[in-house]
């Protein structure tokens, strides 16, 4: 068969074709482009891109906004509480300060004495060797602050005054109406010792003030010699 038969028997058969309309078609193919249910909760569930200017956008933006500002809310909170709390608490902490007009003055015996210093806590300067005679306890607003006691060998009395570290010092102790004292230094280990001595009719006064051990020290010394020294020397070792 030629080319030419060909090609007319082709037409032939074009010719014969009939086309189906558009409807018809679609009912043939609607069924295969149809999701079905499993398919479509697939779809659903899958993740969509979306712009910024999306509403789920705009919903993860507002749920940042309002933990940002309950953390500063707390955050401030927080900052007001401490405001008001701390300078309490530390006000609290703060020692009261005395002076001795402020002190009163309980005249006890020594075992008394010496128990009460020692149920405070008071670690008091070396006093052996020496007779304790009078002894005083200080108090301020019903608690005890310090003390005073005199205690004596055979060449010299000792006058010892005693305050809590809360004792307002001054330096009024060398001081005697218009007569100001210079004093001097004297270490014992790493306690110093300001002191002041003169020679008054054959006995050595003796005023010092010395800080040791939380306590602040007034002593006068009247001794036979001038062995305050070695006054320092015992009571600070």
């Amino acid at each position: 068969m030629s080319d030419k038969d060909i090609e007319k028997e082709l037409k032939d058969s074009a010719d014969k074709i009939t086309v189906k309309s558009f409807s018809e078609r679609w009912d043939n193919i609607q069924d295969r482009l149809t999701f079905d249910e499993a398919e479509q909760t697939v779809l659903a569930e899958e993740p969509v891109l979306v712009t910024t200017e999306n509403n789920a956008v705009k919903s993860a933006d507002n749920k940042k906004i309002k933990l940002l500002l309950t953390a500063l809310s707390f955050a401030v909170c927080i900052i007001i509480i401490l405001a008001i709390v701390l300078p309490i608490v530390l006000r609290e902490k703060e020692p009261t300060y005395f002076g001795e007009s402020d002190l009163v003055q309980h005249a006890v015996d020594k075992e008394l004495f010496f128990n009460e210093i020692s149920n405070k806590g008071y670690d008091i300067v070396n006093l052996s060797g020496y007779e304790v005679g009078e002894c005083v306890l200080f108090t301020f607003n019903d608690e005890i602050k310090g003390g005073r006691l005199i205690a004596s060998e055979e060449e010299c009395i000792l006058d010892i005054y005693f305050y809590d570290i809360t004792y307002q010092l001054g330096n009024y102790f060398f001081d005697f109406g218009d007569l100001h004292l210079s004093y001097e230094l004297y270490t014992v280990g790493s306690t110093e010792i300001r002191y002041n001595t003169q020679f008054d009719e054959s006995v050595y006064n003796t005023i010092a003030r010395v800080p040791y051990k939380n306590l602040n020290y007034n002593i006068k010394i009247f001794s036979l010699t001038d062995n305050h020294k070695e006054i320092f020397e015992k009571l600070f070792s």
